[in-house]
This record gives C-alpha cells, structure tokens and sequence, in this order.
C-alpha cells in the first residue's frame, strides 16, 4: 500500500520504519519520526488513510483538496482521515519533543464485501485533525501492540483494525449527516449522483437509489439535494434525459421512439410531452430546427 513521504524541508529530518502490521486490505505502521529542522509531507494514494498523531508544533500547515488550511500546532491526540484519491499536504516544524504517528492504511478493493460497502459511503472529502475517544483508543491500542516488545498475536492486531474502520465509518456517517442536516450533499456525493444518472438514464432511478449512494436516508438527501442544486432530483433526471434527447435528436439517427426509450421514458406520448413542456417545440420540430 501506498505510505505518507515525508521530506526535509531543510536537513537532519529521520523518518524511521517502525513495525507494521498487514492483514487483507488493511496496513497499520507505527512511524517515529525524529527531527531537528521542519520537514515537507504529502499522502495520495489508492487505499484510505487514517492516522492519530502525536505532534507537538512550532508551526506548520496542512492542505486538502477541497478544504481550507489548517494551522493548528498541538496534534497530540489528533487524527486525520483521508479518503482514497484525495490529496493531503503540508509541512511542519517540530517543537524539540519525540514526535510519532500512527496510520492505518485500508484498501477496500482487497476487503470482505461486507467491509468494503461501509466504507463506499463514506465522504470522498477529507477529515483534517478531528477527536473521537473510541477511535483513538483503538489506535492507541494498535500503537501499543505494535511497539511492545512481546510481538502481538495477528488475530488481535486484525481485530483491532476491523474495529478501527467500523467505528472509522460511524464517524464519517454522522459528519456526513450532519453535512446533510446543514443543507448541502459533499463533493464527492455530487459526482458519484451525476455519474449514475448518467450511466442510467435509459432505466427506473428511484429516490431510495440516489439516496444510498450518498449514505443518506430518503428525507435528508432529498432535503440536501434541494439545497444543494436548487432542484429535487426528479427534475433533476427530468432535466438530463431531456437534454441527452436533444444530443440524440441533433445526431439525427434515431426515431423519436427509439429517443424516448433509450432516455428513459415509458412511451412516446409521455416524453412528446415532456420535451416539449420544458423545450417549448415537439422533438420532431427540435429535430428538423437542429438539421
């Protein structure tokens, strides 16, 4: 799995192994990290990414795509998520403190799927220097296990990881509740909404299957998505399977009928109807107006 790349921003930065752990689809590394001068340091990569720090600084930033600085210096304590593909950088100088972190990397393509769906519902956005005292316990307990000097039995270590993403996914749901409650969907559920629309404009979309995809329930997406794009989701796909029959009817190589079912209207009476409420002209003359 791909690992958080620390660099010097000027000399003496050490960035020592420490011990892992690997078990399917999951990765936990404990990283000291001794320093005499600020170091620069990047995460992208394939897999999540969860650590809990123990930084104290003198100064620093941190970056997210999507999100705003943060310049927050006691970490100790603190913890960082960031969804695969999301970008997180920044650099940091250290107060004169032995400093460490650990991380716990999850690839949900090489998980149990029962697993691997929690973690699909998740927001795609990053959750920079938050506090939760189940999570940190159990990290603090993989930490543990991990610099004892008795090596920790495996079936423990796998354990405590499983419970890391679970209660990993109870943190990220409720941010996203309350994301909801507060009017907007995230990015990430946008994106993932708009790309099934698309790719199934031609069959029955109900409210429930946008609602899952951003791992809300019926009332709060429909809520969330109002808010978000000043349309409810019926018009919404009422709006692109009209304007994908605009597309197909300017190529000219397809009946009206054939229109209708491929963007997903029952027959040619009700998209007729349709297109022309929100057009203002029948496809036919759409169609002859566009050759």
């Amino acid at each position: 799995m791909s690992a958080v790349a620390l660099t010097p921003a000027a000399r003496g930065i050490g960035l020592t192994a420490g011990r892992t752990f690997d078990a399917t689809g999951m990765s936990v590394q404990h990283v000291p990290v001794d320093v005499d001068h600020g170091y620069k340091y990047q995460w992208v990569g394939y897999s999540h990414y969860l650590a809990l720090h123990d930084l104290r600084l003198a100064d620093g930033e941190i970056f997210t795509d999507g999100s705003r600085v943060d310049r927050r210096k006691d970490l100790r304590g603190m913890m960082t998520f960031a969804p695969a593909g999301c970008r997180v950088w920044g650099w940091s100088i250290p107060r004169a403190r032995g400093h460490s972190f650990t991380a716990l990397y999850l690839n949900p393509r090489q998980m149990e799927e029962a697993v691997a769906q929690k973690l699909r519902h998740i927001p795609s956005q990053a959750n920079v220097y938050f506090a939760n005292a189940a999570l940190r316990s159990t990290i603090e307990k993989l930490q543990w296990a991990l610099t004892d000097v008795t090596p920790a039995d495996s079936m423990y270590l796998e354990s405590l990881c499983l419970i890391a993403v679970l209660e990993l996914c109870v943190i990220q749901r409720e941010r996203l509740v309350a994301t909801a409650q507060a009017g907007r969907l995230a990015r990430g559920h946008q994106q993932r909404i708009a790309d099934h629309v698309e790719a199934n404009l031609g069959k029955d979309i109900s409210l429930n299957d946008l609602a899952q995809l951003a791992g809300l329930s019926r009332f709060h997406f429909l809520r969330a998505f109002k808010k978000t794009t000043d349309e409810t989701p019926y018009q919404y796909l009422l709006r692109r399977r009209i304007e994908r029959a605009q597309t197909l009817l300017s190529a000219g190589k397809m009946s009206v009928n054939e229109i209708a079912s491929t963007v997903g209207f029952k027959d040619s009476t009700q998209f007729v109807r349709a297109f022309r409420k929100r057009v203002g002209v029948t496809p036919g003359t759409f169609r002859d107006s566009a050759s």
